[in-house]
C-alpha cells in the first residue's frame, strides 16, 4: 500500500510516498513516474503537501519538514534536457525565500518547541 498522497491544485501531478522514506512524482493523466525524491534523513515520511500553485512539495518525516523546489529541480532536469512533459510551473513569486530550509521538532507532543532555519 502506498504512503502518503498529495495532488496539486490543477490536478497534473500526483506526490505518493511509495515507500517509507521516498517519494514518486506522478503525471496524473498518464500515471507516467517523473521523479523520485529522496529526504536527506532515513525518516519514515507521513504527510505530503503542494503550495498552492504546484511549485513546492512539503513531505513531513519524523524528524523535520522537507522542501522540495519542483521549479528549480524542473530548471535543473531541463538543462539536462530530462524535464518532464507538462507545462511549465508558473513564475515564481518575487518575496519567496531562497534556499533550502529546515524546521526539527526539539520537544516531545506535549511541549510544543521548533526550531527552523536554513
Amino acid at each position: 500500500m502506498p504512503g502518503p498522497v498529495a495532488i496539486t491544485s490543477d490536478s497534473r501531478l500526483v506526490a505518493v510516498a511509495y515507500s517509507r522514506r521516498a517519494v514518486r512524482l506522478l503525471d496524473s493523466t498518464t500515471w507516467q513516474q517523473l521523479a523520485t525524491l529522496e529526504p536527506p534523513d532515513a525518516a519514515e515520511l507521513f504527510d505530503l503537501r503542494f503550495n498552492s500553485d504546484g511549485s513546492l512539495l512539503a513531505a513531513v518525516s519524523t524528524y523535520a519538514i522537507h522542501l522540495w523546489d519542483l521549479r528549480a529541480i524542473r530548471q535543473q532536469l531541463a538543462v539536462m534536457k530530462l524535464d518532464w512533459d507538462q507545462p511549465p510551473l508558473p513564475p515564481s513569486a518575487t518575496n519567496q525565500f531562497q534556499g533550502p530550509i529546515t524546521v526539527r521538532v526539539l520537544a516531545g507532543a506535549d511541549q510544543p518547541s521548533a526550531e527552523a532555519g536554513p
